[in-house]
């Protein structure tokens, strides 16, 4: 996985005419997703492993099939939105995508004060 500044990170994902993946179509996604669209960087689409969420729309952008991501260019920028990282970055890894990041500096530096998003609020019962 890269490691990355987000102005670093902004510049060259906007100045590539690669595809932007959100790899987790669930909170970390919607997160991301947001977070990526705060900064003007457009998404082309997640990808998910579960086939229940494979071929609809999540957060208006399709989701797809790690099959079918492994038929998109192999410097295609693939950000890790979930709890699997260290199952999906190999996957990733013998695909031989080049540009793979974790999601977390990108979340921590974003401000989602305004962000009107619909992520359930945990609840502890007691």
């Amino acid at each position: 996985m890269k490691n990355y500044k987000i102005s670093d990170l902004a510049r060259l994902v906007k100045l590539s005419l690669s595809p932007i993946v959100l790899y987790g179509a669930g909170t970390l996604g919607q997160l991301a997703h947001y977070a990526l669209k705060a900064l003007d960087i457009p998404i082309y689409c997640f990808c998910d492993n579960d086939k229940r969420k494979q071929g609809k729309l999540y957060c208006g952008v399709k989701t797809i099939s790690p099959a079918e991501l492994s038929k998109l260019p192999r410097d295609t920028h693939v950000f890790l939105c979930n709890n699997y990282l260290t199952l999906i970055a190999p996957q990733l890894e013998e695909m031989n995508f080049k540009n793979v990041y974790n999601c977390v500096e990108l979340l921590r530096k974003t401000n989602f004060l305004k962000a009107n998003l619909s992520i359930p609020l945990l609840t502890i019962n007691r």
